[in-house]
């Protein structure tokens, strides 16, 4: 599994941004700027980030979180060692959240990023959360 399409799933989140002001949050905890965001990245999915993988949506959560919706394109659970696909990429997607430039503002907003993965057949084979406490 390519490290590559982490990297691209949050290029394609990140370049728009967030404005640093004007932003409220709803009863859900659900930021306004976030939302807006969301939406606008949503625009350019799905899109396939490496030849396994296809952001299909990112989705503004209550509690302050973005959850991004992965497809594993090719391959179905039964296929996949869940155990080893989640030790390979987890500490990647995690460096990334802590790391990334482009995630600073969201860091900023203390985003706790959701990473959901499904098989081809629509069946959850890993999500990873890292929240605003793991990545300080």
């Amino acid at each position: 599994m390519s490290k590559k399409f982490i990297f691209a799933a949050v290029a394609a989140f990140a370049v728009f941004g967030l404005a640093a002001c004007g932003s409220t949050v709803d009863e859900n905890g659900i930021d306004s700027t976030v939302v807006l965001v969301v939406e606008e990245a949503n625009k350019s999915l799905p899109m396939m980030l490496d030849a396994q993988t296809k952001l299909e949506t990112i989705v503004a959560l209550p509690g302050n979180k973005i959850r991004f919706n992965n497809v594993l394109v090719d391959a179905s659970n039964e296929e996949i060692n869940i155990d080893a696909f989640k030790s390979s990429i987890g500490p990647d997607i995690f460096s990334n959240v802590k790391t990334n430039p482009g995630l600073e503002s969201f860091r900023k907003k203390k985003v706790t990023f959701v990473y959901h993965y499904s098989d081809q057949n629509g069946e959850e084979t890993a999500e990873f959360e890292f929240t605003p406490e793991d990545y300080k």
